[in-house]
């Protein structure tokens, strides 16, 4: 087993930009967490730390061309040059930037983002957990966002090979592209992999306060228990709700903000019962993830990447916690009656239904994924048919 290395080794030079990357469910919301509550910190230890809060910013979307939820485009490019003008302004010893959304740019992309943060300064780091941890942590998080398969199927369809195309997991969990692609394009002394210690949670705080030359405990875990995983009966509870949805043709934006951005951050508020656990992942899962880490930590060592951490415990086999091959229709789930209630208000709350919204200054929730032409096209269409009055041109009545 690897012995992680101590903070004073981990000091990068300096005038270098920290960029952390990912991957998805790694540690990465804590971290930025801490980051950006220890700004003021940094800042006097001669670390600045750009971005907003945790979510809020929209540079690596604008690069990679992704469009952010309840947003009809990407952003403009311009948001990044904006970014990267700011890392050229920065006047501290070391500066540094934390997000996910990172790792889902291909290799032209990070060959784009090194340039522009110029790799002579640039250090990239990789944070990495064991896939057998990460996959029901993935799964209850799609399940959020409008998935409506049950962990059972989901599973099958990631490890599923036949059909020739790569399930949307491997999208951000291609732990070996991820590392190999900043290695060619920076060099394998500037791209830094971490595996995180599943029973340290000081390890990641302190690898990077060790990496931006911080005080001991500077970086301190920020208490959320909306960034918690839903347990099993509270996924279960949204993926009913996902079904019913999709049946009644509910639209992805209307239902990002009824569950993604309400009803499920009101469940992470509950306390989980005694007993109520995560999704458990079945043997023959787990045999598969293993047999893919296996070959993932071979090649993150052959890259000569920087390694910090057990890499080893990537692809260690984890004992199964589910029945083997016991059919999904076997297994009863109760759902208990506050994780209806929790959900059922999250939905109340988000549609801006609730004593309190009505004092909150700003349009309804369920207005912002329509964009303000298709509102003021939509107050005419009705205050023309209230008068009376022909229909607005391009309308259906007129075209018809």
């Amino acid at each position: 087993m690897e012995q992680p290395q101590v903070a004073s080794d981990l000091l990068v030079p300096s005038g270098t930009r920290l960029l952390h990357v990912g991957a998805q469910k790694t540690g990465t919301t804590a971290i930025q967490q801490a980051l950006v509550a220890a700004r003021e910190q940094l800042l006097a230890q001669g670390v600045r730390l750009l971005g907003r809060e945790q979510g809020r910013d929209l540079s690596a979307h604008s690069v990679l061309r992704r469009t952010p939820p309840l947003a009809a485009a990407p952003p403009p490019i311009s948001v990044w040059q904006h970014r990267v003008r700011t890392f050229d302004q920065a006047t501290e010893a070391r500066v540094v930037m934390s997000d996910e959304n990172f790792s889902f740019a291909n290799r032209e992309t990070i060959a784009r983002i090194a340039r522009d943060l110029d790799p002579s300064r640039l250090r990239v780091v990789i944070t990495l957990r064991n896939l057998g941890l990460i996959l029901p942590s993935f799964w209850q998080q799609n399940v959020q966002a409008g998935v409506v398969e049950g962990y059972d199927d989901w599973l099958r369809h990631v490890f599923e090979r036949r059909t020739g195309k790569r399930h949307p997991f491997w999208n951000g969990e291609r732990h070996v592209e991820l590392v190999q692609d900043w290695v060619d394009a920076i060099g394998a002394d500037r791209v830094i992999v971490i595996a995180v210690a599943e029973r340290d949670r000081r390890m990641l705080y302190n690898t990077f306060e060790g990496m931006l030359g911080l005080r001991d405990g500077t970086l301190q875990e920020v208490p959320d228990r909306a960034n918690r995983s839903l347990t099993l009966v509270e996924a279960e509870a949204v993926r009913a709700f996902n079904v019913a949805a999709t049946a009644a043709e509910v639209s992805r934006d209307v239902h990002t903000v009824l569950m993604r951005s309400g009803a499920a951050e009101r469940l992470k508020t509950r306390t989980p019962g005694p007993g109520e656990g995560r999704a458990r992942t079945p043997k023959w899962a787990l045999e598969q993830a293993d047999g893919i880490a296996r070959d993932m930590v071979a090649g993150i060592r052959a890259s000569g990447a920087v390694l910090i951490g057990d890499i080893d415990g990537l692809c260690r086999p984890l004992a199964p916690d589910a029945p083997e091959d016991l059919p999904p229709a076997d297994r009863t789930i109760a759902i208990p009656p506050d994780v209806v209630g929790a959900l059922s208000v999250g939905i109340i709350e988000s549609a801006g239904l609730t004593r309190q919204s009505r004092g909150i200054r700003g349009e309804p929730p369920l207005l912002q994924p329509f964009s303000t032409g298709r509102l003021l096209l939509t107050v005419a269409r009705r205050f023309l048919a209230a008068a009376h009055l022909p229909h607005w041109p391009g309308s259906r009545e007129q075209r018809s």
